[in-house]
Formats: C-alpha cells, sequence, structure tokens
C-alpha cells in the first residue's frame, strides 16, 4: 500500500487549511476575556486547551490509516 495522488494532495489541503486556522483559533482562545474568572480555569483555557487541540488532530492524522 503506498501513497497515490489523491492522499498527497488531501494532506497538503489539510495541512494549508490547519496552518492558517490553528494560529488563528488558538490566539483567540488565549486573547479571550478571562476577567473575573478562577486562575486555575483560566490557565486550563488558555494553555491547555489548545495542547489538547493540537493533540486531537495529531492523532486524528496517524490513526487515519
Amino acid at each position: 500500500m503506498g501513497l497515490n495522488a489523491k492522499d498527497i494532495i488531501e494532506l497538503a489541503v489539510a495541512v494549508l487549511i490547519g496552518a492558517v486556522t490553528l494560529p488563528i483559533g488558538i490566539s483567540q482562545i488565549y486573547n479571550a476575556n478571562t476577567t473575573g474568572w478562577n486562575s486555575a480555569v483560566t490557565t486550563v483555557f488558555t494553555v491547555l486547551f489548545p495542547l489538547l487541540a493540537v493533540l486531537a488532530i495529531v492523532l486524528y492524522l496517524i490513526r487515519k490509516d
């Protein structure tokens, strides 16, 4: 089983879309107004959530076989 042109094109489009949308989404989450939130909730929202999102995407791409 090898890579064909369809797989390569799908991967290129997915990487391009991810490269555009992920930084925008992560910056919007990081710059959210968290005034009045508990510090633990703020940490989870601004640090852990983006890391888990990236990890989920990577795991999805790895397990796509």
